[in-house]
């Protein structure tokens, strides 16, 4: 726990987070939006495909994205230069 932190301000901050988890494979999407469900976050959202992850972002504007290295329809570089676009904009 960070120097300071109280176990009542770690849990606020999980669960005060947005998460977006895109990943074409279902199965890994179920896993993650478990894992996290599991530590307390409340928002969990998901997107199948690079582009609907692109459209997430800037409609739900999630806190913390995780993301498929391999994601269909979206390059890895691009969806890193895409969301430092969004970020800086």
């Amino acid at each position: 726990m960070p120097s300071g932190w109280s176990k009542a301000d770690i849990e606020f901050l999980i669960k005060s987070r947005s998460v977006l988890v895109v990943d074409d494979n279902q199965f890994m999407r179920k896993i993650v939006r478990n894992l996290l469900m599991n530590i307390g976050v409340r928002e969990v959202y998901e997107a199948a495909d690079g582009i609907a992850g692109l459209d997430a972002i800037r409609m739900l504007g999630p806190d913390i994205v995780v993301l498929d290295w391999e994601l269909p329809l979206l390059a890895r570089a691009q969806g890193g230069a895409t969301r430092r676009q969004r970020v800086s904009a």
